[in-house]
């Protein structure tokens, strides 16, 4: 009995126990029963606002409406969707882009979008922004002229496929009526070609003049670096100018050979431009340099029994200056290159002698075979 007395004691004891902890539970219910007004009225005034707060930096709209002022990304626009005309930031930088990755593998997909951009603004009546991507196209070109046949493509595709509606009003044809599509790009194109030979590398950039008093200095340098083992060569900032004053005028030459094997320059235009070189060497090294880049790239093009002439007045002046004392050795050097490159009918000196896969000696000799010029053996020695 007493055992069972204390059992049933200890569960008194625990529903005791829980009835504590259910007066802590029902707290709520027991404050909004017993609570003052004072506590309520909080409560109270937040329930009859009007407008309920909310924080400035959150902008709420109705559903599917957008704002005017919210930002979207470039990618979630709608590819062909019209856009606000780009600034001419956002245009070079584009611009720039395309023209960094094109390839000739990528060739046609780079090109289309390059031209794509150049046709954005058509409702300009300056064409500002055709010029703007000429430019860059321009300045690619010559400072690349290992791909200047390339850019040159892309030229003449540009000239083909620029849409008529992009016109310049202050550029006029004979008939007064204003310039627009694909001959606007070849004028703007052939404007800054001819602006850019007729100045020449050396005033292109005005620190290359001052190259020439740095050079002494800069032999000093480099002797010093080479005598040291140890540290890099370092030279003067109008020795890197003058340099890429140098490459940008052989690839504006080696560009303008490109343009006229495309047939968008005429003619006449490389035979005044091969007089130039020649009629007046004030700067030999530029003079005879952009000569012979000419001549390599167009010489075959130009070498014609119409113009056969011409080209024998400028091999014979070329020949005078092989022999002129105050000519270097190495401008000798390059113009009896190209004079022996005419002698070989315009064929290099490397494919005449180029090394050929075991495939095209094995036909070779098997023609000779059958001509009864090579013996079997031989034949048969490739196999």
């Amino acid at each position: 009995m007493s055992c069972h007395s204390s059992d049933v004691d200890g569960s008194a004891g625990d529903e005791n126990d829980f009835e504590d902890h259910s007066e802590y539970a029902s707290a709520p219910s027991h404050l909004s029963s017993s609570t003052t007004s004072l506590d309520v009225e909080p409560y109270a005034a937040l329930e009859r606002a009007e407008k309920p707060w909310q924080s400035p930096t959150v902008l709420r709209y109705p559903i599917g409406v957008e704002s005017r002022v919210r930002w979207t990304p470039a990618s979630l626009t709608k590819k062909g969707q019209p856009t606000e005309q780009e600034s001419p930031e956002v245009v070079d930088r584009k611009v720039r882009a395309l023209l960094n990755k094109l390839t000739m593998a990528r060739f046609d997909s780079i090109s289309d979008q390059i031209i794509e951009w150049a046709n954005k603004p058509e409702k300009e009546k300056d064409a500002r922004t055709l010029i703007q991507v000429t430019r860059l196209v321009f300045e690619k070109a010559t400072d690349e002229a290992t791909w200047s046949e390339m850019y040159a493509r892309l030229c003449r595709k540009m000239m083909e496929q620029i849409s008529p509606n992009v016109r310049d009003d202050g550029i006029k044809n004979a008939e007064g009526k204003p310039i627009a599509g694909g001959q606007l790009f070849r004028k703007y194109l052939l404007n800054r070609c001819q602006e850019d030979f007729e100045r020449g590398w050396v005033a292109k950039e005005a620190t290359a003049a001052a190259a020439a008093t740095k050079a002494t200095e800069d032999q000093a340098v480099k002797a010093a670096n080479e005598a040291n083992k140890e540290g890099e060569d370092t030279f003067s900032e109008e020795y890197y100018a003058a340099q890429k004053a140098k490459r940008q005028g052989l690839g504006l030459i080696k560009f303008i050979g490109e343009l006229f094997k495309l047939q968008m320059l005429t003619e006449r235009i490389m035979h005044e431009c091969v007089k130039k070189l020649l009629g007046n060497v004030e700067n030999p090294e530029e003079e005879i340099e952009s000569l012979c880049k000419l001549l390599t790239t167009v010489g075959q093009i130009l070498d014609t029994p119409k113009a056969r002439a011409h080209m024998d007045v400028y091999f014979s002046r070329m020949k005078e200056l092989t022999k002129n004392p105050n000519i270097k050795y190495r401008l000798q050097f390059m113009l009896q290159d190209v004079i022996e490159l005419r002698e070989r009918k315009w064929v290099p000196r490397n494919q005449m002698g180029a090394p050929k896969t075991i495939g095209n000696a094995q036909i070779r000799l098997a023609r000779q075979n059958a001509a009864g010029g090579v013996p079997p053996r031989y034949t048969y020695a490739l196999r």
